[in-house]
């Protein structure tokens, strides 16, 4: 690897993108080489961008960053990769590791606990942020939600799927046949139900959930 580590990036929220670009051009030796919206993207960039640390985002529309770090390792098992997300919490932390990726962080860190974390994994370290450290020193046993236990109509239920696959509003209207403005209103309930505030967090909920 050349003194400088070349870091590729994939997140679908422009402003985290341009934050996490930010840090790493603030770090001497450390160079972004590429940024995406999409895992998909970035994968296809990896053969000639040859990144030393893909950062992927683990909530993505399409392939999500669980997903996207099995297809990497499959290709080439010597890959640094380090996951973020919004939050964490014991089912993220369980997926992060068994994946295989180097490392989890939440998208809050600091710039300092962030180039500590791009450095151990370019010394082939693990790195895990605090948030997930207490988590893990907690050793309470990982649960997988149960979506029938939710109570959804199964109009619901399409839509939660369709919602994790990273389709639009627009999209899931015209795959079920609905109007859009059904739509936001099923997603209203269905954000209520769960108890959580946005489109990330549903997602985030349903995918460790047995809705596939």
């Amino acid at each position: 690897m050349a003194n400088t580590v070349r870091i590729l990036l994939a997140d679908d929220h422009q402003m985290v993108r341009m934050g996490l670009k930010m840090m790493i051009e603030a770090v001497d030796g450390f160079e972004c080489i590429g940024e995406y919206d999409n895992a998909t993207d970035a994968i296809s960039a990896l053969d000639t961008a040859l990144p030393d640390v893909i950062l992927l985002d683990i909530f993505m529309p399409g392939m999500n960053g669980i997903n996207a770090v099995k297809e990497i390792l499959a290709k080439n098992q010597n890959a640094k990769i380090l996951l973020m997300t919004a939050f964490v919490d014991q089912n993220l932390t369980h997926q992060a590791a068994e994946c295989g990726a180097m490392g989890l962080f939440e998208k809050n860190i600091s710039p300092e606990d962030f180039q500590l974390a791009v450095w151990a994994v370019v010394k082939g370290k693990l790195w895990y942020d605090r948030a997930v450290l207490k988590l893990i020193s907690k050793g309470q046993p990982i649960t997988t939600p149960s979506f029938e236990h939710l109570n959804f109509s199964e109009r619901e239920k399409k839509i939660g799927k369709l919602l994790m696959e990273g389709k639009t509003n627009n999209q899931i209207a015209h795959e079920l046949g609905l109007s859009v403005n059904t739509i936001k209103k099923d997603l209203s309930h269905l954000y209520a139900w769960m108890k959580v505030a946005s489109r990330a967090e549903a997602t985030a909920l349903l995918s460790r959930s047995n809705l596939s």
